[in-house]
């Protein structure tokens, strides 16, 4: 939040946030109320709503995936991670951004994309991450553990232990799925670490000794070829910019 209203200098801008129905273990903050607490407007608009920015469409996407597991029965009522995905429609490009997300008890985000593009068309670029998170034993999100009981934990455990436990997040596997489904012109990773402007990512698990971002990215490409599915994979590093003009991309190294 420091960082976030370090930046902001009109209060009355608003800020597009994920609805948290109420805070829970997962979602400790509600992060409208948070910011309006700040001083700062916030806009919080349900899964399915359409905000304009300018000449920009912004379609709010339900985000399923990075939960305690990505199957099984369902949480307690309201015990989730709250977040939100996007599908941006510009003049010049569309996109969809679909950070952390994959599979979860509620819902799959590779039908998400294809009831999207259903109803607008194909998009031209799809950003996501790479990272495998093997619900709820990864090194990010330790307190996942604590909202399962103890026999849906055991189950997982052992699932974990013979290596035949799912990602909730969708991988090298669920982003080509994802690509395929959106039609999509590129794929551009998202969100794999920072080891400095100009350097590339030599670990997507943030130095938990987890594969390159290269490496993420060549086993996108293929999964891409067994589905028989045209789309590129954006080789870029922090820093580089992709401009998509007149329908063709455009990359901007990083100086």
């Amino acid at each position: 939040m420091p960082s976030m209203l370090s930046h902001l200098t009109d209060a009355s801008v608003p800020v597009l946030v994920p609805r948290v129905p109420r805070p829970n273990l997962l979602t400790m903050q509600d992060f409208a109320q948070v910011l309006g607490t700040c001083g700062q407007r916030a806009l919080a608009p349900q899964w399915g709503e359409t905000v304009h920015v300018g000449d920009i469409r912004v379609d709010v996407l339900p985000f399923y995936g990075e939960q305690p597991s990505p199957d099984g029965p369902p949480l307690a009522e309201g015990l989730r991670s709250w977040g939100n995905c996007y599908r941006f429609t510009t003049e010049d490009f569309s996109c969809l951004l679909l950070v952390d997300s994959g599979t979860d008890p509620e819902g799959r985000m590779d039908a998400v994309v294809e009831r999207s593009c259903r109803e607008l068309g194909p998009v031209d670029g799809v950003l996501s991450c790479q990272r495998e998170f093997l619900s709820p034993f990864f090194g990010g999100l330790s307190h996942y553990w604590a909202a399962l009981p103890w026999t849906r934990l055991r189950e997982l455990y052992a699932d974990h232990l013979a290596g035949r436990l799912r990602s909730a997040t969708a991988g090298p596997a669920g982003v080509a799925e994802v690509c395929a489904a959106a039609g999509a012109r590129w794929f551009l990773p998202y969100a794999n670490g920072f080891e400095g402007v100009g350097r590339a990512i030599q670990d997507v698990g943030w130095g938990l000794g987890e594969p390159s971002e290269a490496a993420c990215g060549a086993a996108v490409r293929e999964h891409l070829r067994a589905l028989g599915v045209g789309t590129k994979v954006l080789d870029w590093i922090p820093g580089d910019v992709a401009r998509f003009e007149r329908g063709e991309l455009r990359l901007d190294a990083a100086r």
